[in-house]
């Protein structure tokens, strides 16, 4: 029988930052988990003279570059801090990486000119790298500790790069009895797997048999490959890893692979 509900009564470990939860936890509740929200992140927004003089001057440059909503929300509040307003990015084109940055734009009346679906600065980098053959100037608005791999696919392809740390992550430990009575474990960022070992250092090396202090089963699952890397260098090795790299997709994904464990055997 198929189950059109399997995650239904299972306490499904959110870690996100507790302002930026409510919509995932919706998610989550409509397709019949409990969801366990343990925030291990605290986003801030990161004034200095590098964000000052880019900001100020963005018409200087071919692309605007969001990799995440946090990007984009911290850029749009260090505008308005200055006297300006998310208008001042219609100056340029601007790329993004996923659905979520591009509505965060949106819902201040700013539209994207490329919404990448790759799910990694990687992906994004080689896509731009193909859509501009000719040196631009791009400018990546984003963490202040980020992966080096767009800008460097970026540089490699010619094109001049200036990267820019709008906000900065820093990690809250888990809470370990939260992270015991869930059943599944959803990792969004490389920062939520830091998140996690901060309290939990016990390395979970099973894949399908991750245990918790208390020997229950939990089912590990990453939104993506470069969070997937960052489990595996922490020798966890997850048991899904959606595609694309997207919330929904990673619920979606988690829901696929409980069908087929419980799919009856065929002989």
């Amino acid at each position: 029988m198929f189950d059109d509900q399997p995650l239904r009564g299972k306490r499904v470990a959110l870690f996100r930052a507790e302002d930026q939860a409510a919509t995932s936890e919706a998610l989550l509740r409509e397709r019949g988990a409990i969801p366990v929200l343990i925030p291990v992140l605290r986003i801030e927004t990161l004034s200095s003279s590098e964000s000052t003089a880019a900001l100020g001057d963005l018409a200087a440059f071919s692309w605007i570059v969001f990799t995440s909503k946090n990007g984009a929300d911290s850029a749009i509040e260090l505008l308005e801090k200055a006297g300006k307003g998310p208008r001042e990015l219609v100056t340029t084109k601007i790329a993004v990486i996923g659905e979520a940055t591009a509505k965060a734009l949106e819902e201040r009346g700013i539209v994207a000119t490329f919404v990448s679906r790759a799910g990694h600065g990687g992906g994004l980098g080689d896509e731009l790298a193909k859509k501009e053959r000719s040196k631009s100037r791009f400018l990546l608005l984003r963490a202040k500790v980020a992966s080096p791999e767009l800008a460097s696919v970026l540089g490699d392809a010619g094109h001049e790069v200036t990267d820019v740390g709008v906000y900065e992550t820093t990690i809250v430990p888990a809470d370990s009895k939260l992270v015991d009575g869930a059943d599944v474990l959803l990792f969004t960022s490389p920062s939520t797997v830091r998140g996690y070992l901060a309290s939990n250092p016990q390395k979970l090396h099973s894949t399908g048999s991750s245990d918790d202090t208390a020997g229950r089963k939990k089912l590990i699952a990453s939104i993506g490959p470069v969070t997937t890397r960052a489990l595996h260098e922490a020798d966890i090795a997850p048991d899904v890893e959606a595609s694309p790299s997207t919330f929904p997709s990673l619920v979606s994904a988690v829901e696929a692979h409980l069908r087929r464990m419980n799919a009856p055997l065929v002989t």
